[in-house]
This record gives C-alpha cells, structure tokens and sequence, in this order.
C-alpha cells in the first residue's frame, strides 16, 4: 500500500492533522457541552471532525484527490469509532468519574492508531494520487 518508506511521511503529517483536528473539534466539543450535555456535544463534534479530518487526509496527509467513493465510504471507519468511543466516554465518565471535559482526550489515545490504517486503506483504495 503506497511506496516504500512512505509512512515515515504519512504518519508525521496524520499526527499533524489530527492535532488540528483534535483542536478543532474539541474547541466544538467545548462550546456544545455548556448548553447540550456531553453526549450531545461529542455527537456534534465527532460529525464535525469527520468532516474536518476527510479533508486533511486525503489533500494534506495521503496526498489523494477527494472522491465521492471515498467521501461516502470514509464515515464508516467513524461509526465504528463513534460506537466505541461513546462507550469509553460514558464509563470514563459515569463510572470512572472523569470530568466530562477530559474524558475525550483518553478516548482519542484509545482510537487514533485504528484510525490511521483504515483511513489509509479507504482513501487509497478510492482516490487518485495529487
């Protein structure tokens, strides 16, 4: 998948991407959580962040042209995501009594690995080479 040595270019910029992802949607995440409750907020901001980190890692990270195939197909590596982290959120919250406005932070350190390798997959298999 790819060329040799490319993931020593690719996961530099993922880790760059998701940091500007991560600050993005956990600014959303923020915001939301004041006036809707923490699971309503992550809801939002996850959505949010998929849309955001499509369009880091096809342009900035993989270096591949945006494509419907890829744009409709992208999501499902996030639902699986969303199903896990909600989980994760909810008993680091509930029963681990971590405040609601940290919990995410341990949620992505649990899922960022899964991310990298199934977005590579998709937006490769998918798209053209910019």
């Amino acid at each position: 998948m790819g060329e040799p040595g490319s993931h020593r270019k690719e996961i530099p910029r993922f880790l760059v991407a998701g940091v500007v992802n991560t600050g993005l949607t956990y600014a959303i995440y923020l915001l939301f959580q004041i006036v809707i409750g923490y699971q309503a907020a992550y809801a939002i901001a996850y959505v949010a962040g998929i849309a955001i980190s499509y369009h880091l890692n096809s342009r900035y990270v993989f270096q591949v042209a945006g494509s419907w195939k890829t744009f409709v197909r992208y999501p499902l590596v996030y639902v699986a995501q969303y199903l896990a982290g909600a989980g994760l959120l909810e008993i680091l919250v509930r029963w681990w009594k971590v405040p609601p406005s940290v919990a995410p932070l341990f949620v992505l350190v649990l899922t960022v690995p899964m991310t990298f390798v199934l977005s590579k997959t998709i937006l490769r298999g998918g798209g053209q080479r910019t």
